[in-house]
């Protein structure tokens, strides 16, 4: 393992935790500007898993959630264990990231763009011939999200993400329709990196509201891996607005 990609992970992390707590530290006095809480996670077939936590926190007093700056912190754990031709093929990634960006309007649309840096221990099963063990690791992040609603009730929503150095990817395409207060539609996604690809495409519903204030999003449908069968995956997310009218 990189000694210097160590340093670099745990500044990192150092980085986040007293951010994170000098911004919630702040957050209940900021009615004016509420600041977003999601959690949620996601299985699928080769016992292939992805949670996460985060949250997207208004940087100055003049912004606000979908409108000026805001500061994005996130933690997450991924893996799989399946077989492959004989060989038993494991791996688990813990990972955290901070990011800075701007969200806005134009017109009928909504968006944002991120850029900031990721660490990820990725830790990987001996026998796995073809993947080298890649460690400790802290890289750049990129992200930009876009959406926009029409009048006849159906919604469009994109995002793409990105690490660099290492390369990674992950896109979603998401079209939704407002049915009796819920968003319902179909979502499309790719996501991969040097060792691995994958598709998926399911049914997405968005905007159940379950507790106080809080929002339930719920997907099912298929996946394909490169160079593995085809399978199912689900996923769960809460969300809630803090600080402010949910």
């Amino acid at each position: 393992v990189d000694r210097r990609a160590q340093r670099a992970g745990s500044a990192l992390a150092v980085l986040v935790a007293a951010a994170l707590v000098a911004a919630l530290g702040h957050a209940p006095t900021a009615q004016a500007r509420p600041w977003l809480g999601l959690a949620g996670v996601e299985g699928g077939s080769d016992n292939a898993y992805y949670a996460y936590a985060g949250a997207i926190i208004p940087l100055r007093s003049a912004d606000a959630l979908g409108r000026g700056w805001v500061q994005r912190y996130w933690v997450d754990r991924l893996g799989y264990d399946f077989d492959s031709g004989g060989t038993r093929i494991r791996a688990t990634a813990p990972g955290l990231s901070a990011a800075l960006g701007y969200q806005g309007r134009s017109a009928d649309w909504q968006w944002s763009a991120y850029a900031g840096a990721v660490h990820r221990n990725t830790t990987l099963t001996p026998d796995q011939p073809d993947a080298a063990a890649r460690g400790s690791q802290t890289a750049g992040l990129v992200s930009a999200e876009a959406g926009r609603s029409f009048d006849s009730g159906w919604r469009f929503g994109a995002i793409v993400s990105g690490t660099l150095a290492p390369d990674s990817y992950w896109t979603r395409l998401r079209l939704l329709r407002t049915v009796a207060g819920h968003a319902v539609g179909p979502e499309l996604v790719w996501q991969g990196d040097t060792d691995y690809r994958q598709v998926k495409t399911g049914l997405t519903v968005e905007n159940l509201r379950v507790g106080d204030g809080f929002t339930l999003s719920v997907k099912l449908g298929v996946s394909k891996t490169q160079g593995l069968a085809s399978g199912a995956y689900g996923g769960i997310e809460f969300a809630r607005r803090f600080g402010g009218e949910s």
